[in-house]
């Protein structure tokens, strides 16, 4: 867990030097995702494939849109 902050405090201050590094988004999006926070992962690669559409990104970002799907159906 604590390696996956320490990646995200290094990717956002990648992005605040510059915030079109499409693969910094996307390894934000990956270090969030394993941190639990889903939707802030959907926003950083979201923002990934604004820059750089790439299936890679898409397919991750869906790939925990199913996870978040699935949470809520269990949840109701």
């Amino acid at each position: 867990m604590k390696k996956f902050k320490e990646e995200l405090e290094a990717y956002n201050k990648a992005l605040e030097i510059n915030p079109t590094l499409d693969r910094a988004w996307y390894n934000k999006g990956i270090a969030l995702y394993q941190l639990g926070r889903y939707n802030e992962s959907i926003e950083a690669f979201n923002k990934a494939i604004e820059i750089n559409p790439t299936k890679e990104v898409i397919v991750n970002r869906d790939f925990v849109l199913g996870i978040m799907k699935n949470r809520s159906k269990n949840a109701s």
